[in-house]
């Protein structure tokens, strides 16, 4: 199959302590890119490149490392208040 015909998917998922990008192609294990790294496989804005560092960072920002467990937002409002935003992008 040439590369014209290989099938990609771009996911958004946050996790902890990796990168919020993920890569597959045809179906195969996804590979994880940074919003600097993506453009290695896809175009996307550097409005929704900075857009998607800046919403990872926040949440990366959660992070309790002594105590993973009461990582995250302590209030929903914040969470919710979290979704990344450019244009038109942000659902709900």
């Amino acid at each position: 199959m040439s590369d014209a015909e290989q099938i990609m998917e771009v996911s958004l998922r946050f996790d902890w302590r990796v990168d919020p990008l993920w890569v597959s192609i045809d179906n195969d294990i996804a590979d994880n890119y940074g919003p600097g790294d993506i453009t290695e496989m896809v175009s996307l804005s550097a409005e929704l490149r900075a857009a998607i560092a800046e919403w990872n960072d926040r949440m990366q920002s959660t992070y309790v490392e002594e105590q993973p467990q009461d990582s995250g937002f302590s209030d929903p409002e914040d969470e919710r208040n979290s979704s990344p935003t450019v244009g038109n992008w942000r659902d709900g």
